[in-house]
């Protein structure tokens, strides 16, 4: 189906969302169900208050997904080895969940 996971790289402060999902199953609500779920088990289990997320600005489908999770546009970023842009989105669980 996909993968929806926690990131924390050595340069940023936050940890960060990411997620994929093999194109039969974009569209269906699985990306926001593993993604809320797992925001949740973020501020219960692991005590996180705040998370990032990245991507480009031409995913449409990312940026909805972001936004519908609570997520805010914070700036543009790039990540280390990656010469893209990305649009940083941040979000501070206590506010959304």
């Amino acid at each position: 189906m996909g993968t929806c996971g926690l990131y924390h790289r050595e340069d940023r402060e936050d940890p960060d969302i990411g997620f994929a999902f093999l194109p039969n199953f974009i569209g269906k609500g699985y990306a926001f169900e593993a993604a809320q779920r797992l925001m949740v088990a973020a501020k219960e289990s692991s005590g996180l208050s705040d998370l990032s997320a990245y991507t480009l600005n031409t995913n449409l489908g990312s940026k909805k997904l972001l936004e519908g999770l609570g997520f805010s546009v914070k700036g543009l970023s790039r990540l280390p080895n990656n010469e893209e842009e990305l649009l940083h989105y941040f979000c501070t669980l206590t506010e959304v969940l």
